[in-house]
């Protein structure tokens, strides 16, 4: 099978983009049920950004899209899309360029990512939290026709850029009036609407880069189809539905502020998005009791914030939560104060589109600890060393196949379904249960070899989430004479509450071997999270490399 040159020159002298990558075998079935409103019958109607202009029928002045004071019907929407593709094909973007975007959220954002699409061209979310020569890496990687930023990015982008080998030309996203930008472009269009571009479903409209906890990020391709397969499964498995509005607070370059379920999964089935640019818990509750918000996904730390304050809040819209790490400790506490509210909690990878599996409403409390069953159109198998599915009940390998899955990397060609039944490794540990849900029990690498036994470090972490006291926990290696490695914990516990090494060496007694009780405890003001709102180990794990090791 022939493969795709991903690295083609761009503008100056531009080669047709070919694609060859694997095609779906999926197309005799449509992509979208009856009951949604964005309907993908064939090729002709693959582009993602369609879906605008499908809502155009049955909702045209229903609030599309919110950020800040601004506003935005799906008419109006759609327009703005329309307008800003127009200056982005003056600029010299075309199918299968990409672009670049280094910007907080914002309206424009997810206005050019759309407009973007609409061409055919391809988005590139950067991490603003990434240093320059992070950025330099990615610039490098993907070689982007242009870079979009913003004010408050410019001058990490003009710093990332000049390490690149070959810097893109820049535009601003939104600028003050007077002064050029995309926006201000876009505003002075008044050609008629462009066609969308005629695309096929594993045509790429998007590279989202992993989140890199452990080594170099990489570009996963997200197309057309993995995202239409996506909002299905979320309008199904999420219950999105017409006229719901989804507070979106995770950033842009984050594949939950996309579609798990974020602005691209939202929009098509019709929900509301209100876009909010960080802010604390305050911030949050704000916006859910102004804007009569019914859905949205928290960071875990976030979350545990605005949990505490909602019984002085009105959350009577809100119908659920997505977030991470739910312990049936967690889904108590959710229950008792928050009656009558769905907690969901998901397994989800960039590499996914989004959730592999989503915890349904029927069997929130029963199952509370396991992340749920696979989405519509995902199979999941748990499989030993050598690749062979395993008994319920057993840890194993989790790997997952499925038409929303990215077809591979950018660059490198390095393949997400390694072998011809195109079941993908996730990397991850877990187990099924016998009704087929999900216990995540960790990244594989993120194993504890001490005295010729694994130890889960996820396991762990979820004894010690479960613990009243603990807002967050993190478990490193360290060397021992005796055993090789043992488990210590960072603790990071909740404000106003107590707890010793005693008392929590007692309570992992409980529940885990004593070999797999943590050794040493460290309790810490603050733990390093990333964007997702997990803990990055190797900050702490490196820490802890330069400490003597205990005697």
């Amino acid at each position: 099978m022939a493969t795709l040159d991903y690295k083609q020159p761009t503008l100056s002298a531009r080669k047709p983009l070919d694609l060859h990558l694997q095609r779906f075998r999926h197309s005799s079935q449509p992509l979208y049920s009856d009951q949604l409103v964005c309907n993908v019958r064939n090729v002709n109607y693959a582009n993602v950004a369609r879906m605008l202009h499908d809502h155009l029928g049955p909702r045209p002045d229903q609030e599309a899209l919110v950020f800040e004071d601004r506003r935005y019907t799906f008419a109006e929407l759609e327009r703005c899309v329309d307008r800003t593709a127009h200056a982005l094909s003056q600029a010299g973007i075309r199918r299968g360029d990409r672009a670049a975007l280094l910007a907080g959220t914002s309206d424009h954002y997810v206005i050019a990512m759309f407009a973007l699409a609409k061409l055919g061209a391809i988005a590139v979310p950067l991490n603003v939290r990434w240093a320059a020569d992070e950025i330099a890496y990615a610039l490098d990687d993907v070689t982007p026709a242009l870079l979009l930023i913003d004010a408050e990015h410019s001058e990490l982008a003009g710093t990332g850029a000049a390490r690149a080998a070959g810097a893109p030309a820049a535009l601003d996203l939104h600028a003050p009036p007077g002064r050029d930008s995309l926006a201000a472009r876009a505003a002075a269009i008044t050609a008629a609407p462009l066609p969308y571009a005629d695309v096929e479903l594993d045509d790429p409209h998007r590279i989202l880069y992993t989140s890199g906890t452990t080594s170099r990020p990489k570009g996963a391709l997200h197309t057309h189809g993995c995202s239409a397969w996506n909002h299905r499964a979320m309008a199904a498995d999420a219950d999105l539905r017409p006229g719901d509005r989804l507070l979106v607070s995770y950033p842009m370059f984050h594949v939950s502020g996309l579609e798990a379920p974020g602005v691209f999964a939202a929009l098509s089935a019709g929900v509301t998005c209100v876009l909010l640019d960080g802010g604390d818990a305050g911030t949050v509750l704000d916006v859910l009791e102004r804007e009569r918000i019914t859905l949205t996904v928290l960071l875990p730390p976030l979350y545990d914030e605005v949990l505490s304050a909602s019984p002085d809040r009105d959350l009577r819209a809100l119908r659920w939560i997505i977030t991470g790490a739910v312990t049936p400790a967690l889904m108590r506490r959710f229950t008792e104060m928050l009656p009558g509210k769905r907690l969901i909690e998901v397994f989800a990878m960039t590499e996914a589109t989004g959730p592999l599996t989503l915890l349904d409403e029927a069997h929130m409390v029963e199952k509370a600890g396991r992340t749920g069953r696979a989405v519509r159109n995902v199979e999941l198998r748990i499989v030993d060393e050598q690749g062979q599915p395993v008994p319920a009940g057993t840890t194993g390998f989790v790997q997952a196949r499925g038409p929303k899955l990215s077809p591979g990397y950018w660059g490198t060609l390095e393949p997400v379904r390694p072998d011809p039944a195109r079941w993908f490794d996730t990397g991850d540990l877990g187990s099924l249960d016998s009704d087929g849900y999900l216990g995540y029990h960790g990244r594989a690498k993120e194993v504890i070899k001490s005295g010729g036994e694994n130890v889960s470090m996820a396991e762990i972490e979820r004894v010690l989430g479960q613990h009243p006291g603990i807002q967050a926990a993190c478990i490193v290696r360290i060397t021992h004479p005796t055993w090789g490695e043992v488990p210590k914990a960072y603790v990071l516990l909740r404000e106003g509450t107590q707890a010793d090494a005693d008392e929590l060496e007692a309570w992992c007694r409980a529940s885990l071997a004593g070999f797999k009780v943590p050794r040493t405890w460290e309790f810490v003001d603050d733990l390093p999270f990333n964007h997702s709102g997990k803990v990055l180990r190797r900050v702490l794990q490196d820490h802890e490399n330069t400490r003597t090791a205990p005697p």
